[in-house]
């Protein structure tokens, strides 16, 4: 038989489930995996998946990371939730603060597990240790919303300030409009219009909107 319909026959087989995946916490970075990577990177999301699986397979973190996506948005390969949340979930056991923080959203949408608040904010709270930006800011959103959490927006303001000081383009945006409103923080038209423009300036589509509405 060729290689490549060993190859065929291998990607679909392994990683039926990310539940099952077996192996070392970290995958070897062969060069089969950084070509799956630059596929993954320019949007070449079918290329991708079979060195992604490969590297899945060996427990490389990241590889479950990008798989988990590919599998939560139908990149590439056909839409199936549950076993996106497995390769968060093993992700997370290798101690991804990423993979903690994507588990994190699955368990508070109710997406590919039973929905669970309570869960997803374990989740987050131990990626926001790791000083995971997302995570800091989806704390902040649930202390605004009072999802799981009582409602405090001064807490809200200090997480979103957290995750804005990590580089997370949400996190700013959510920490300008706590300024702009005066929500957890005192009101200051500056420091929005400072920290909503840093956010829009790393291309998140919330904080350019606010940019056009206030014609800042």
């Amino acid at each position: 038989m060729c290689r490549y319909a060993i190859c065929a026959i291998l990607a679909g087989v392994i990683l039926a489930s990310c539940d099952n995946i077996q192996g070392p916490s970290a995958g070897v970075q062969t060069q089969t995996y950084r070509q799956a990577v630059a596929q993954y990177d320019a949007g070449n999301y079918a290329a991708a998946l079979p060195g992604l699986r490969m590297a899945a397979y060996q427990g490389n973190a990241d590889a479950l990371v990008k798989l988990g996506k590919c599998l939560e948005q139908g990149l590439g390969v056909e839409k199936n939730e549950y076993e996106a949340a497995g390769c968060y979930s093993k992700a997370a056991g290798a101690g991804n603060a990423a993979a903690m923080n994507l588990l994190g959203n699955m368990y508070a949408d109710g997406l590919g597990v039973s929905r669970d608040i309570r869960k997803a904010l374990s989740l987050y709270e131990t990626a926001a240790a790791k000083g995971d930006g997302a995570a800091l800011n989806n704390l902040g959103t649930c202390y605004r919303r009072g999802e799981g959490v009582p409602q405090d927006e001064a807490r809200a303001a200090d997480f979103f300030r957290r995750a804005a000081e990590q580089g997370n383009a949400a996190g700013m945006c959510n920490l300008g409009l706590c300024y702009l409103h005066g929500a957890g923080v005192e009101q200051n038209e500056d420091m929005a219009r400072e920290w909503i423009s840093r956010a829009a300036a790393k291309g998140n589509k919330s904080a350019i909107n606010h940019m056009r509405n206030f014609n800042w």
